[in-house]
């Protein structure tokens, strides 16, 4: 999964590739962004979150990850904890990275 922009610590990383196998993060392009994530104890490198942003009425990125994730045409995935809304995932840390995709596919199928 390739996401465009992240800033981690104030710094921006740009074109990061996020490898996943069997739901864990396996391989990051970003050796900053890796390091930041092995610095928390528990699940911090399992897939917690995977949504589709469907509303029209966000029109533009705000920076607020809460608001963005929801923009009509982005895609969002988070890493890390997930048992406080009802996953089985505890970690010290919830990372989001919100992104527009150009296909999203799932068993063969296209969702977007």
């Amino acid at each position: 999964m390739l996401i465009p922009q992240i800033i981690l610590e104030g710094e921006k990383l740009s074109n990061v590739l996020l490898e996943f196998k069997v739901g864990k993060l396996v391989n990051c392009s970003s050796e900053a962004l890796m390091e930041f994530i092995k610095q928390f104890s528990g699940d911090n490198d399992i897939l917690a979150e995977f949504g589709i942003g469907l509303n029209e009425n966000v029109k533009e990125l705000t920076g607020c990850a809460v608001i963005d994730e929801k923009r009509k045409g982005t895609a969002h995935i988070a890493i890390g904890m997930n048992d406080m809304f009802g996953g089985e995932n505890s970690s010290q840390l919830y990372m989001d990275f919100i992104f527009t995709p150009v296909k999203i596919e799932a068993d063969g199928e296209v969702l977007m």
